[in-house]
C-alpha cells in the first residue's frame, strides 16, 4: 500500500496540471490521453521491476510455481522460464496454464522450458499424488513458489477444512510438508510464499516463521505483491460479484494499480536474487525489504498455529534438541558431561507434561540408527511394562561404584545407558525435573541416580532394556550381535540385527563409546541402507543431477594428480584422465611429481594439454614431502574456488569415462570409487581397523571387493582416488599432517574419523583399477617392457597387437602363406621397436661361428648373430607370453597338439646385416613348432631378407610387424633365410618343445 498510495497522490496531481495546460483545458479527450499517458510512465518508475539481468541459477535447477495457470502465478512462471529456470507449472487448471507455457515467447521460440503439472490443493490426496509424481520426474527443487489462493463463498474442502484456510494455509503447508526432503537436498533452495499487506489489519501469523531456521539450507520469504493486483481470485464469488469485479473493478486497477506482470516482479527477484539466497525469513515489497506487523512476529501464536496445523494433517512432530544450539555439555566424548541433553528435552515436554497418551522416544541422534517403524518400538515398549524403559550396557558409568547398588537381573546386561530411552511424558518430565542438573554434569550420572532409587524406580515403573529387546548399545557388545539377512514376514527386504547373545532383535542401535565404527559398518545395512532383494536402496536417494544445459553450469573440479613413486606405464595414467567425460573447461589439473625420472612425461602432458583444461599445472613437489604436496592441493583448491578436490594418486586408472559425473551425483562430501588391483583382492579401502588402527578384514569386504555385493559402503578408510566436496575442503586443511607417525593417507582418513566425517566407497560400477608399482624401477628406460607379471593388462594394451585377440574367436580365419605355415597377429609395433632396443642396448650380439658358450655343449650346428632371451633377463617374460599368447593359437591351428606350459630353451632376437651375417642355409629346427616373429619392418629398415620353406618352395617376404609365423618344427619344414641385401633385418625366434 505504501507505494500504491504515492501513485495515486502523483496521478491526481498530474489531473490537476494538466488543467492549467491550454490544449488539455479545452478538449477533455486529450487532456484524459495525455494523463493516461504521463500516469502510466509514472507507474512504471514507481513499481519497480527486477533486472533482466538477474537470472534463476543455472545448472538443471528448478522451481515450482502453485497456480500458475492464471495472474501473478502465469506471471511469475513465464518471466522465470525467460531467465534460464527451469518451471514446472502447478495448476488446477491444466489446459489453461498449458496454453498459458505455449504461448510464451521463449516457448515459441526455442521450445518448452518446464512443463504442466496437476495440482489442487484442496485434498490432501491431490497433493500427495502430485508430490508423488513431482519426485518421479525431478530429482531436486531449488524454488518453491507458493502462489495459488482462493477467494471466494464459503465452502468446504474435501478433507473437511473451511477452504479459504485449506488452501491458502494448509494445502501449501502440507505441500512443503511432503517437499521438505528434496528442498533440502537441493540446498541452498528457498521457499516464496505470497502475502498480502492485509495482514497488517489482523492479528495473524506468517508462514515464514515456522520455517526460518537457517540450518536446513532453506531460505524463506513472504512477498507482497502489491495492492491492489489484477488477478482472478475474484472468479469463485457470486455472479454480481464478478460482473461488478470484471466491469468496474478490473478497468480501475489498469488505471491506478500495477499490473499483473509488475505484481509478479517482487516474487521473481526473490526467487532469483542471490540476497534472498542468504538471508531467511524477509517480508518483500517492490523488490525491497519490509517489516511486517507485530502480530506476524508473535513467536508464541507462530507455535501455536503451528501445533493445531499439525493435528489438522496428521503431521507427526520429530524434534531434534540442540541443533544450531552452542554446546555446554562438555567434552561428551572423552569425559563426563550431557547435562545439556536433559535440559534440552525438559524445555521441550512442558506441554505434554500432562498428557498420559504421549509417549517420548529419546535417542542420542548422531551415533544410533532405528531399524524399525514405530507400530514394532511401541509394541515392544508395551510388552515390557515398563512406563520409562532405559537402554541398558555392561559397563557402570561414570561411577563404577555405583555397580553394587544395581539390582541383579537374571540375564542380559544391568547396567543404565542414557543415550536411548523410551517411555510415558508425564513420567519422563517428573524423572528429569527431580533433580536440579547443570549444563556440564553428566546426564547418564543423574539418570542413574534416579534409577538407584527404589522410591522412585517403582514411582516411575523404570526398567532396563536388559535383552535388547529394543535397545542395542554396542559398546563392549559387538561380539553379542551380527546381522540377519533371511527374511522374515513383512520385513522380509529388511536386514535386522540379531542379537545372539540373549536371542532377541534389537531395532535401536547405539554406538556408544569407542563402537562408532561398528555401527556405520551396521549401517551399511540396517535402516534399509541395502537388502538382498532390492540392494543398494540408499544409492537412490539424495541424488544430485548433472543435466545442465551448458559447460559452465558443471561443478569445477581440482584434479590433483600425485606422483610419488615410479609408476609403471605412466602415460596410460594420463590417458584414462584425458578419457573422463566430464567438460574440460570445468576441470582444472595440478600435478605433484615427486620422481624425476618421470619429468619428462609430464612436462609433456601439461605442454600437450596447455589451453585445453582450465588450468594444467605441474607444481615441483621434488622438495616436498607427500604430505606437503597433499595439504597444498588442498590450498590450491580452495584457492581457485573449487566445488571439488578430485585425488587421483599414479597409481589409478580410471577405466570408467564417467567417474567424475557418477560421483558427483552421489552428492557425498569424501567419497571414493572402488578400484581394485589386478585379479587380487587388495583395493583402495579397507572395511575395517585393528586396535592399531590399521587393516582388518570386515565380515563383508570380500563381497564388497569382488562385487558380489553392489552399493555405497561407510568405511574407515580409504586412499588412493577419491573426491572430496568444498563443504568439507576448509576442515581438511592440514589433514594430511594430522598424524606425523602414519603414512598421509591414514593420517587423512584418521583425521575425518575422529571428526565424525563420513568416507563412502562406491562400487556401483566398475571404475578403475591400481598398478603394481612395488619394486619398480624409473631409471630402467625398458621397465614397461618387463612389468607383463605387475600388470598385465597395461602390457597387453601397450605390446600386443589389437587385432591378436580376433584370432582366438572360433570363426577367425588364419592367413596361410605356405602349407601349415600360420600367419597371424601378434605383438604391436611399440613391443617390437623396445625388444629391438632392448637387445642393442644389451649389444652382445654372438659371433655366428658354431662355437657358442651359451649352449650345454658348447656347439651351434647352424648359428645366427644374436642374444639369447636369458642374457637380457627376459626369459621369464617371454615362456609366460608363449603360454598364454601363443598355446592358444597353437591349440587352435595344430589341433590335438597340446602342452601347458610349453617349453622352450632357444628363444633369441636374429639379426641379419649385409656386411655381418646377411642370410641362413637350410636347416631343422630343433622343435616341435617355431615362432618366428618380424621385429621390423620390410623395405622400409631392410630389403630382402624373408623365409623360404624348401620342401614347398614357397616363401614368405614380407611379415607385417610384430606378425608371427607358426610352423611345425623338425621333419616337414626345412626352412631358410633368404639373403638381406640393405639394411637391418630383425626377427624374434623361439624353439618350442624341443
Amino acid at each position: 500500500m505504501k507505494y500504491s498510495v504515492p501513485f495515486w497522490v502523483i496521478s491526481f496531481l498530474i489531473g490537476e496540471l494538466l488543467k492549467f495546460i491550454p490544449l488539455c483545458s479545452s478538449i477533455l479527450a486529450v487532456r484524459v490521453l495525455v494523463w493516461y499517458v504521463i500516469s502510466q510512465a509514472v507507474k512504471h518508475f514507481i513499481f519497480r521491476s527486477c533486472s533482466f539481468w538477474i537470472r534463476f541459477p543455472q545448472g538443471g535447477k528448478s522451481v515450482l510455481v502453485t497456480g500458475a495457470s492464471a495472474g501473478i502465478g502465469a506471471a511469475t512462471a513465464a518471466d522465470l522460464c525467460a531467465r534460464g529456470g527451469k518451471v514446472i507449472w502447478g495448476a488446477r487448471d491444466v489446459r489453461k496454464a498449458q496454453k498459458k507455457l505455449d504461448d510464451i515467447a521463449w516457448t515459441i521460440h526455442h521450445g518448452p522450458r518446464g512443463y504442466v503439472l496437476k495440482i489442487d490443493l484442496s485434498s490432501k490426496k491431490m497433493i500427495e499424488d502430485f508430490v508423488d509424481e513431482f519426485k518421479k520426474r525431478e530429482k531436486r527443487l531449488d524454488c518453491l513458489i507458493l502462489n495459488a489462493a482462493y477467494w471466494g463463498p464459503k465452502r468446504t474442502t474435501v478433507d473437511g477444512f473451511e477452504e479459504t484456510i485449506g488452501v491458502n494455509h494448509l494445502g501449501h503447508m502440507y505441500l512443503v510438508y511432503l517437499l521438505m526432503d528434496l528442498l533440502k537436498k537441493s540446498k541452498p533452495s528457498r521457499i516464496i510464499v505470497l502475502g498480502s499487506d492485509i495482514h497488517r489489519l489482523c492479528k495473524g501469523v506468517q508462514f515464514d516463521d515456522f520455517m526460518s531456521d537457517k540450518s536446513t539450507g532453506v531460505t524463506v520469504h513472504i512477498v507482497h505483491p502489491g495492492t491492489p493486483v489484477p488477478s482472478e481470485l475474484m472468479r469463485h464469488n457470486w455472479l454480481s460479484m464478478v460482473v461488478f469485479h470484471t466491469f468496474i473493478i478490473r478497468p480501475l486497477q489498469h488505471l491506478f494499480c500495477r499490473t499483473v506482470y509488475q505484481g509478479s516482479q517482487t516474487t521473481v527477484y526473490c526467487a532469483c536474487s542471490e540476497e534472498c539466497g542468504e538471508e531467511t525469513g524477509n517480508y518483500y515489497e517492490n523488490m525491497r525489504k519490509d517489516t511486517p506487523s507485530a502480530a506476524a512476529m508473535d513467536d508464541e501464536a507462530a507455535k501455536k498455529l503451528w501445533k493445531l496445523s499439525c493435528q489438522l494433517l496428521k503431521i507427526n512432530e520429530n524434534w531434534v534438541l540442540g541443533l544450531n544450539t552452542p554446546w555446554y555439555g562438555g567434552d561428551v566424548k572423552n569425559t563426563v558431561g550431557g547435562g545439556q541433553k536433559v535440559r534440552l528435552l525438559r524445555d521441550a515436554l512442558t506441554e505434554f507434561k500432562h498428557d498420559g497418551n504421549a509417549i517420548i522416544l529419546f535417542i542420542d541422534g548422531y551415533d544410533v540408527i532405528i531399524n524399525a517403524n514405530a507400530e514394532i518400538i511401541l509394541e515392544r515398549f508395551y510388552k515390557s511394562g515398563a512406563n520409562v524403559l532405559f537402554s541398558a550396557e555392561g559397563f557402570c558409568w561414570p561411577d563404577n561404584s555405583l555397580a553394587v547398588e544395581y539390582p541383579a537381573v537374571k540375564s542380559g546386561k544391568r547396567y543404565l545407558n542414557s543415550g536411548a530411552f523410551i517411555g510415558y511424558a508425564p513420567d519422563i518430565y517428573k524423572i528429569i525435573t527431580e533433580r536440579p542438573l547443570k549444563d556440564e554434569d553428566d546426564d547418564q550420572l543423574y539418570y542413574t541416580h534416579i534409577f538407584l532409587d527404589p522410591v522412585l524406580r517403582e514411582k516411575h515403573k523404570i526398567k532396563l532394556d536388559s535383552t535388547s529387546a529394543i535397545f542395542q548399545n554396542l559398546h563392549g557388545a559387538v561380539d553379542d550381535v551380527d546381522l540377519d539377512f533371511s527374511p522374515s514376514g513383512h520385513r522380509m527386504r529388511q536386514v535386522r540385527l540379531a542379537n545372539l547373545a540373549y536371542g532377541t532383535e534389537p531395532v535401536i542401535i547405539h554406538g556408544n563409546g569407542k563402537s562408532k565404527m561398528h555401527l556405520n559398518y551396521l549401517g551399511n545395512y540396517i535402516g534399509n541402507w541395502w537388502n538382498p532383494i532390492d540392494g543398494c536402496v540408499a544409492c537412490n536417494e539424495d541424488l544430485i543431477q548433472l543435466n545442465w544445459d551448458s559447460e559452465n553450469d558443471f561443478p569445477f573440479v581440482v584434479l590433483a594428480c600425485f606422483i610419488n613413486s615410479g609408476t609403471p606405464f605412466l602415460d596410460k595414467y594420463f590417458e584414462s584422465i584425458l578419457r573422463l567425460d566430464y567438460p574440460k573447461s570445468r576441470i582444472g589439473i595440478v600435478i605433484f611429481n615427486r620422481v624425476e625420472p618421470h619429468a619428462v612425461k609430464v612436462e609433456h602432458f601439461v605442454n600437450l594439454m596447455d589451453g585445453e583444461y582450465h588450468f594444467v599445472q605441474a607444481d615441483s613437489a621434488i622438495s616436498l614431502t607427500e604430505r606437503n604436496a597433499r595439504d597444498r592441493a588442498v590450498d590450491i583448491c580452495l584457492e581457485s574456488g573449487c566445488d571439488y578436490l578430485f585425488v587421483v594418486d599414479a597409481e589409478a586408472r580410471i577405466d570408467f569415462s564417467g567417474t567424475l559425473k557418477t560421483l558427483i551425483k552421489k552428492n557425498k562430501s569424501l567419497i571414493a570409487p572402488m578400484t581394485i588391483r589386478g585379479e587380487a583382492l587388495w583395493s583402495n579401502f579397507w572395511g575395517a581397523l585393528n586396535d592399531d588402527g590399521f587393516y582388518a578384514r570386515s565380515d563383508d569386504y570380500i563381497s564388497i571387493a569382488k562385487r558380489e555385493r553392489l552399493g555405497l559402503w561407510n568405511v574407515p578408510h580409504f586412499s588412493t582416488i577419491y573426491l572430496i566436496r568444498k563443504d568439507r575442503l576448509s576442515l581438511l586443511l592440514s589433514a594430511y599432517s594430522y598424524n606425523v607417525k602414519n603414512d598421509p593417507d591414514m593420517s587423512f582418513t584418521q583425521f575425518c574419523r575422529e571428526k565424525g566425517f563420513f568416507m563412502y566407497v562406491d562400487n556401483t560400477e566398475k571404475y578403475g583399477h591400481i598398478m603394481v608399482s612395488d619394486n619398480y624401477n624409473p631409471l630402467n628406460r625398458f621397465a614397461d617392457f618387463y612389468n607383463i607379471f605387475e600388470n598385465r593388462r597395461e602390457w597387453e594394451e601397450r605390446y600386443l597387437d589389437e587385432k591378436y585377440w580376433d584370432t582366438l574367436n572360433n570363426d577367425y580365419q588364419f592367413e596361410l602363406p605356405c602349407p601349415d605355415v600360420y600367419h597371424f597377429p601378434l605383438f604391436s609395433k611399440q613391443f617390437c621397436k623396445e625388444m629391438i632396443a632392448v637387445m642393442e642396448n644389451y649389444g652382445r650380439w654372438s659371433s655366428g661361428s658354431n662355437l657358442d658358450s651359451r649352449l650345454a655343449g658348447g656347439y651351434e650346428n647352424v648359428p645366427t648373430r644374436d642374444i639369447h632371451m636369458n642374457q637380457v633377463d627376459f626369459e621369464r617374460q617371454w615362456l609366460n607370453i608363449l603360454d598364454e599368447y601363443v598355446r592358444p593359437v597353437q591349440e587352435k591351428t595344430f589341433i590335438g597338439y597340446y602342452s601347458k606350459p610349453p617349453h622352450a630353451i632357444m628363444n633369441f632376437v636374429v639379426r641379419y646385416k649385409p656386411d655381418e651375417q646377411p642370410a641362413l642355409r637350410p636347416h631343422h629346427d630343433a622343435s616341435t613348432y617355431t615362432v618366428d616373429i618380424a621385429l621390423n619392418k620390410a623395405g622400409e629398415d631392410f630389403e630382402g631378407g624373408g623365409v623360404r620353406y624348401v620342401r614347398y618352395n614357397c616363401s614368405v617376404t614380407n611379415s607385417p610387424v610384430g606378425w608371427a609365423l607358426m610352423h611345425p618344427g623338425r621333419l616337414t619344414h626345412m626352412h631358410e633365410g633368404l639373403p638381406t641385401t640393405r639394411g637391418v633385418r630383425y626377427i624374434l625366434v623361439s624353439f618350442v618343445d624341443p
